[in-house]
């Protein structure tokens, strides 16, 4: 399998996209949500001072469990289509070198392969290669540029954010206790939740 995302339309997207959301804000206002992070509550100013310094020092610490975490929600939801917004079409050439000077050897290579071959105007790509998480993840845990992953089995969606507190939205509350534990089996917590 080439380690390549697919691009797919945005009406290809909509007809399967489980959680409907346009913006962030209209997440918060219509699905069950929380935010995927380290800590098990909002860190305070103080908090945030001591604790988070660098993305180097502070992300890089804590992104082999955020990448755990994924590779686990995508075996668990493989057998639905798995869709990443991914907004290459609008990396300019410095946004594309910023990328490249924080990513690894082979995550270089990766992101590379995706600059060459990916000359398509869709910001929705099929992620069927599990191989492509680690690459994924570490766009979003770097703060390099945000993705967002729409799993469909038991829906869910992870919104890339800064200071690894990624917003997460459920179609069923049910589904939350099942993601908890999972976050929990990676050291990581989804806190604030907040049911609609």
């Amino acid at each position: 399998m080439e380690k390549l995302l697919k691009p797919i339309t945005r009406e290809e997207f909509n007809s399967i996209k489980k959680i409907a959301i346009n913006n962030i804000d209209e997440g918060f206002k219509n699905y069950t949500n929380g935010v995927l992070d380290v800590h098990d509550h909002a860190l305070t100013l103080a908090e945030s001072n001591e604790l988070l310094g660098s993305v180097e020092k502070y992300n890089l610490k804590y992104e082999e469990r955020f990448i755990n975490f994924m590779k686990k929600i995508y075996n668990l939801n493989k057998n639905k289509p798995i869709i990443v917004d991914f907004y290459l079409k609008d990396i300019d050439n410095a946004g594309i070198l910023r990328v490249l000077n924080y990513l690894d050897y082979d995550d270089k290579l990766t992101f590379i392969n995706h600059v060459r071959n990916l000359n398509s105007d869709s910001v929705y790509f099929l992620l069927d290669n599990e191989e492509l998480i680690p690459f994924i993840t570490k766009l979003s845990t770097r703060e390099l540029h945000f993705c967002t992953l729409h799993f469909m089995e038991i829906p869910l969606t992870v919104w890339g954010n800064y200071d690894l507190s990624f917003p997460v939205f459920f179609r069923e509350d049910k589904d939350v206790s099942f993601y908890e534990k999972i976050a929990r089996e990676n050291n990581l917590f989804i806190r604030d939740i907040k049911y609609i």
